[in-house]
């Protein structure tokens, strides 16, 4: 059990999602080729396969030669689709597709692909022309995505700009989210979620009394939490689904944020944001899940200390609009239940590495945002109830 001490401070962290979300590899128009699957999930097209070799020095963490390969494409320039099921919903996946052009004598123009990207939030669309690119045929090329389905569907579409369409494999891997810090731990209550059963008990036929056994038990705690006024925006982004979310001064034009701090966040000042860029490199240069987080329902950037984006980074955001959090009634808001990992830090004063540190999977209910005592309005108060095993590690001299 966490038992935080009067004379400690402490801090509490959460990372979203429960488990490890499933990848998935496809050999568009192939054979198995591990770990691509055999070619499924497609609706349309035809396929194509060579044995040239397919030079893939100018990619990073290539497939197998297999998947250049082969391909599937629209004859005549028909669209094709290929639509996904059973990832993780709202589980950040980075989502690579393979391209080669595998038919000598292409040139460029000769076949330009629209991919349109449909994850259940948005379209991302992209054009590729692949002899453009890679400065010839046989030679591989990766686009990649980011897409966070909501309802665990990802929909590929491939349609005709110039010559036939085409894929040559699908990669999508779960971006694992970083942990972020919901603050201070001002006040905290332990309070045990305790089921009970009644039990009667009897003596020579006589009825001596009913009396309720627990039988189920779950630690609970109750935080409240400061100072992290951007984190209840944060977790204010995860109502977005509750209702429509209102505009109160329409388009932002750009916001400039400057000399950016690793492991900071920032409030962007408006929501659905549709371009970022980083020193001037658009942020596809950079991963979102890996590099940086982006809630787009609630107006809030966090660069993570992992990632590619250097301290002193100077980030503009354009489009979006005014008001950084969904617009939902209150009572919606605190009904947000947030199911992942907490960490629970306790610290000793003046100390730099926590005491004891807990971890474990569970559910978070927002129960008050801070906006109910005018007196206090940086704090909100979080019920936390542990679903798994709790692990604690301790300091070595505590």
């Amino acid at each position: 059990m966490i038992n935080l001490r009067k004379q400690a401070t402490a801090r509490v962290w959460f990372r979203p999602g429960l488990g490890a979300a499933p990848a998935l590899s496809i050999n568009c128009g192939g054979a198995a080729a591990a770990p691509f699957l055999a070619d499924q999930l497609f609706l349309g097209g035809a396929t194509q396969t060579v044995g040239n070799a397919i030079d893939t020095t100018g990619v990073t963490n290539p497939a197998p030669q297999a998947v250049y390969q082969s391909r599937r494409y629209g004859p005549s320039g028909a669209s094709f689709t290929y639509a996904i099921g059973g990832l993780a919903p709202d589980v950040p996946y980075r989502l690579r597709l393979h391209f080669a052009e595998i038919n000598a004598g292409t040139i460029v123009a000769d076949r330009v692909t629209q991919v349109l990207v449909d994850d259940g939030r948005g379209v991302q669309q992209d054009l590729v022309d692949i002899v453009l690119e890679t400065g010839g045929t046989f030679r591989a090329l990766v686009r990649e995505f980011v897409v966070v389905p909501p309802a665990g569907q990802l929909l590929l579409t491939f349609n005709i700009d110039e010559g036939d369409p085409q894929i040559n494999g699908i990669e999508l891997q779960p971006a694992a989210p970083a942990f972020f810090d919901l603050g201070d731990v001002q006040k905290h209550k332990f309070a045990p979620d305790i089921k009970r059963a009644a039990w009667s008990s009897a003596l020579k036929g006589r009825r001596l009394g009913v009396q309720q056994v627990p039988y189920e038990m779950h630690w609970r705690w109750q935080f409240t939490l400061n100072e992290q006024l951007l984190k209840v925006a944060e977790l204010r982004g995860l109502a977005a689904g509750f209702g429509p979310a209102a505009s109160l001064g329409g388009n932002i034009p750009t916001n400039t944020i400057a000399n950016v701090v690793k492991g900071g966040s920032y409030d962007l000042g408006k929501r659905n944001i549709t371009a970022l860029t980083v020193d001037g490199n658009p942020t596809p240069t950079y991963v979102e899940g890996a590099d940086y987080t982006l809630e787009r329902g609630a107006g809030l950037l966090t660069v993570l200390e992992t990632g590619a984006i250097a301290a002193g980074s100077t980030i503009r955001c354009t489009g979006g609009t005014y008001d950084a959090a969904p617009v939902v009634s209150l009572g919606l808001l605190k009904r947000i239940l947030a199911r992942g990992t907490f960490r629970i830090a306790e610290y000793d004063q003046f100390a730099e590495v926590p005491r004891e540190l807990a971890e474990f999977v569970g559910q978070g209910i927002l129960t008050n945002l801070g906006e109910d005592d005018v007196d206090k309005p940086s704090e909100f108060e979080l019920e936390v109830t542990a679903e798994s095993a709790v692990t604690v590690q301790k300091r070595k001299d505590s």
